[in-house]
């Protein structure tokens, strides 16, 4: 079905991801004047209802897809002028990638961003420097991110974002039952993303038709404002907190563990997590910890004009979050 309005027509992938729940809310909240059209993609619908805030919202659909099968991609895809492609947290995330990247230009979608995890190890003004037999979760977002680069798809950006502050409420009973914040990071510094802010930046960027050039063929790197190092952080959350951490002793306290203990506190998390997403987090954690993740980044405020909170900030605004994961009863 053609589009004779001027707006984009948007197909958000894996809205029931936290990611594109973040950008679908964030989305939606710029009005039906932004946009023809929305159309969110997922593998489970009953996954995807409980966070997305779709009721009453105008010309949006949310639709069930097999990312196996290049056809029923396309036929999703059909009349879509910009895709927001966020690979799903599942192990086949970069397989799925590839085949929404062949069945957009078969498509002919002429916009798209892709969210990456590549994060600031790569990013300018960082060293840049890692060992990739080490890494390899991280290598192949960067694999996948030459490979929507290269594609035929006429106006693109890539999206960075490799951290969210958020990841940390994967800790939520230690914080909240214990007061510790356990994390294989030594002494090393990073600055967390809001994914809240990032959905306003997905947002932003996919209501934009056409595809701003400031951007457009840019690999953009989002950041936190603040690079903290772990110890920073638990004091934060401590004073966020307040009197539910630790049971009432009102403070958090870091605890440097190994990435072993790392990986069996997150196989253990819930929701649970995919092997390979455990396996991108200790990764993360293991450049966190030798010092090359410290890099902040200006594009959110430089490029898009939007304005990231403090992490302290974050945290006292998601604090109800953290008590309910914890399993808190008075959250």
């Amino acid at each position: 079905m053609s589009n004779t309005s001027g707006k984009p027509t948007i197909f958000v992938s894996s809205c029931d991801g936290y990611s594109g729940t973040a950008t679908v809310n964030s989305l939606l909240a710029l009005g039906p004047d932004r946009y023809a059209s929305v159309k969110l993609g997922c593998e489970n619908k009953d996954e995807a209802h409980d966070s997305l805030e779709t009721a009453g919202a105008k010309n949006v659909s949310i639709c069930e897809i097999h990312p196996e099968k290049l056809d029923d991609l396309k036929q999703v895809l059909d009349g879509v002028t910009t895709l927001a492609l966020i690979p799903p947290t599942r192990s086949r995330k970069h397989q799925v990638a590839i085949n929404m990247i062949q069945a957009a230009e078969q498509c002919g979608v002429q916009n798209a961003v892709l969210l990456s995890w590549t994060g600031t190890h790569v990013a300018e003004g960082g060293s840049g420097k890692h060992d990739s037999s080490k890494h390899e979760h991280l290598a192949a977002w960067q694999s996948l991110e030459r490979a929507f680069l290269d594609s035929k798809i006429p106006n693109k950006a890539v999206v960075r974002a490799n951290f969210y502050t958020q990841n940390l409420f994967t800790y939520a009973r230690q914080l909240v039952r214990d007061g510790t914040l356990p994390l294989p990071t030594k002494q090393g510094a990073w600055a967390p993303l809001d994914a809240q802010t990032l959905g306003k930046a997905l947002a932003q960027m996919l209501a934009a038709h056409p595809m701003q050039s400031t951007y457009r063929g840019q690999v953009l790197t989002l950041t936190g404002p603040e690079a903290l190092t772990g110890q920073q952080m638990a004091e934060l959350l401590g004073k966020a907190l307040g009197k539910d951490a630790g049971q009432g002793k009102g403070a958090v306290t870091f605890k440097d563990i190994s990435l072993n203990e790392a990986r069996s506190l997150l196989a253990s998390a819930t929701p649970k997590l995919d092997k390979t997403e455990i396996e991108t987090l200790v990764e993360t954690y293991d450049l966190i910890a030798k010092g090359v993740m410290s890099h902040t980044s200006k594009d959110l405020e430089q490029i898009l004009d939007l304005k990231h909170p403090s992490f302290l900030d974050t945290i006292k605004r998601d604090k109800d979050v953290i008590l309910c994961l914890a399993g808190d009863s008075s959250a």
